[in-house]
């Protein structure tokens, strides 16, 4: 087997938009830079996973990007994951709630990916491969709560009197892929554990706790390996723990503090792991066509009612499940179904494309959106293969992905939006 990384930087100028919020928010800086990274692994037929530090990856994007990938290596489009990490301090990738993705931006973005690959695959060499499993706890929380009212909320505040118990787990695996030369020399690695990107927040671009992550691991090896982060189902799951009094997890100091714990635990992993030369690289995907939520002629006219200025009620019970809901971010949904009823209008359906990479004992499964920890659980414990990697937001968006009795129970996920 040949094995290769590439990296490039995605950074965009300060004053951009940095997507993930209700509201439009501008970057005044770089607190570290963003990137590209990619792998490719090479028998018969060479396979590629790109991973972009952004808030997700349209599907229109990762077309274009394959295609120019495939023109400069002879890696076939069906054979390129391309996945984003799901940092809320990149650059302007989405149209969504108070974000608007920016042409200039994507059209890099495109561009950069296809190098990543490109450099990876000039980069490779005989290598050997392998796979292990860690565990890291008390760092990733479940953000839903099922309330006593009987319904759920997200985030409902710290140690709120009225939570009952979290409404569904976590994964705490951290799935390892080491990867040195025949030589010896560690190339790089492939870490993937399930947890939002909303550690750092701010108005710097950043990778968020992943860049921390990245650097613990280059501290161990020097400079050369590159470490490429894989978001797995964290639809769900962020760094907050609701039933803990100390102050919210947010800022630089948890942002490294986590990416540092979960890079240690990465550096154990690959300190036991056997190396393999001769894994087979095997791919396979399947692409769905589906629709776009049907709008409801109430949902419609409270819409419209709202962004008139003749309604100032949320259409569901406020969005975080606490107080009286934020009117500016009721108007946020609104804008988003009337957007939808347009969108839907000119196109009824997504193309959703699930992926999956195998590469000896291991599998690597990409799902186009955010994914929930249980569902991500299900798929894992449904596995043939040894080690199975859930990697979220991966080759699109299709936005949340709930479990179906989530949509009953109420909750941010759940909230129409494009």
């Amino acid at each position: 087997m040949k094995v290769g990384f590439g990296q490039v930087t995605i950074t965009p100028p300060a004053g951009w938009t940095i997507p993930g919020g209700f509201f439009d928010s501008k970057a005044e800086g770089i607190h570290d830079d963003l990137h590209v990274k990619a792998v490719v692994l090479t028998d018969a037929r060479p396979a590629a996973i790109a991973v972009c530090d952004s808030l997700s990856i349209s599907r229109s994007t990762v077309v274009r990007a394959r295609k120019i990938a495939a023109e400069r290596t002879g890696i076939s489009p069906s054979n390129i994951m391309v996945c984003a990490t799901h940092t809320h301090t990149g650059g302007p990738v989405a149209n969504a709630l108070g974000s608007k993705a920016d042409g200039r931006y994507l059209e890099m973005l495109v561009h950069q990916i296809a190098t990543a690959i490109s450099e990876a695959k000039r980069a490779s060499v005989e290598a050997q491969v392998g796979f292990g499993r860690g565990e890291v706890n008390g760092v990733s929380h479940n953000r839903r709560f099922m309330m006593r009212d009987g319904f759920v909320a997200t985030h409902p505040g710290k140690m709120n009197p009225d939570i009952v118990a979290p409404a569904g787990p976590v994964d705490a695996s951290l799935g390892v892929v080491g990867v040195k030369s025949v030589d010896g020399t560690f190339m790089g690695a492939l870490v993937n554990y399930s947890m939002h990107c909303t550690v750092m927040g701010g108005s710097l671009y950043s990778a968020d706790y992943p860049h921390y992550l990245s650097e613990t691991i280059r501290r161990a090896f020097g400079n050369g390996p590159v470490t490429i982060f894989l978001n797995g189902a964290c639809g769900d799951v962020t760094q907050v723990n609701n039933l803990d009094p100390r102050p919210p997890e947010f800022g630089e100091g948890w942002a490294r503090a986590i990416g540092t714990v979960l890079g240690g635990e990465a550096l154990k992993v690959l300190a036991g792991i056997d190396y393999v030369g001769d894994d087979e690289v095997r791919v396979e995907s399947s692409t769905l066509r589906i629709p776009l939520r049907d709008i409801g002629e109430g949902e419609r006219e409270w819409a419209k009612a709202m962004l008139d200025g003749e309604c100032s009620q949320p259409l569901t019970r406020s969005v975080f499940g606490v107080g009286p809901a934020d009117v500016e971010i009721e108007k946020a949904y609104a804008r988003e179904i009337m957007l939808l009823i347009d969108e839907r209008a000119i196109e009824p359906t997504a193309e959703a494309e699930i992926q999956a990479i195998k590469i000896g004992p291991g599998v690597f499964v990409g799902v186009p959106g955010e994914l929930f920890a249980s569902l991500g659980l299900r798929i894992k414990g449904s596995s043939k293969s040894m080690y199975t990697f859930i990697i979220e937001l991966a080759n699109g968006c299709v936005g949340y992905i709930p479990t179906p009795e989530a949509f009953g129970e109420g909750g941010y996920e759940v909230r129409t939006a494009r």
